[in-house]
């Protein structure tokens, strides 16, 4: 797999996959196909370093850079929607 910047920068590295205990032929090519795909992406990406959110494996990095976390606050309740509320209906005699 290639992984090309938009400044023309590239890596390129393969990737390996495979599929026990399938019960077709079609399904344990499939799986090992994806497997491949994503290790190949994983393994090119990692060669352009941090920019591509690498670090976060990185117990030391990311608890250097860790933000505290927000209090939530709760939302004000949202008004009915006229449609699903109950009207009355006129009878007409």
């Amino acid at each position: 797999m290639r992984v090309q910047l938009k400044d023309g920068s590239f890596h390129e590295d393969i990737g390996y996959g495979n599929a026990d205990n399938q019960k077709h032929k079609g399904a344990a090519l499939e799986i090992a196909k994806k497997k491949a795909v994503s290790d190949a992406l994983k393994r090119a990406l990692r060669n352009l370093g941090n920019a591509l959110g690498l670090t976060i494996y990185d117990k030391e990095y990311v608890s250097k850079t860790k933000k505290k976390r927000r209090v939530k606050t709760t939302p004000a309740p949202k008004a009915p929607n006229p449609f699903y509320t109950k009207q009355e209906t006129e009878t007409v005699p």
